[in-house]
């Protein structure tokens, strides 16, 4: 009988370090899954306008704010990571103002955001059901 009792423990670990073992193949470094999602995410967001009609082929400069997206994801993930980017020079300097002629906090703005993107995703419900 004993023969026939899962070991969950020994099967969560197992399948832990398969996991494991396949994102360390998949990407070698941060830095290689940071230049993936970076293009990936601009990607998604020059394809996405296309559903709302929005064709950014027409004018080749638009890979200058397409490099935009790139570099700002890039950004926004080494920050999250507490490690410095060049592009974070950017928007550091571009929005250094904020603040003050806002009247808004970052931290303010920040939170809302995050509370606002929750709360869409949460009203978007399980589209797998």
């Amino acid at each position: 009988m004993s023969d026939n009792i899962i070991d969950f423990n020994k099967a969560f670990e197992k399948k832990r370090k398969v996991q494991e073992a396949i994102e360390k193949d998949v990407f070698k470094s941060d830095e290689e899954f940071i230049d993936f999602y970076s293009t990936l995410n601009a990607r998604e967001t020059v394809w996405g306008l296309r559903g709302f009609g929005v064709d950014v082929t027409e004018d080749p400069r638009s890979m200058l704010d397409i490099l935009t997206i790139i570099e700002a994801t890039k950004a926004l993930m080494w920050r999250s990571k507490g490690k410095e980017y060049p592009f974070q020079t950017f928007a550091n300097t571009v929005f250094s103002d904020v603040e003050k002629e806002s009247g808004v906090q970052i931290k303010d703005l920040f939170d809302n955001f995050i509370a606002d993107m929750e709360k869409y995703y949460e009203e978007l419900g399980d589209w797998e059901e």
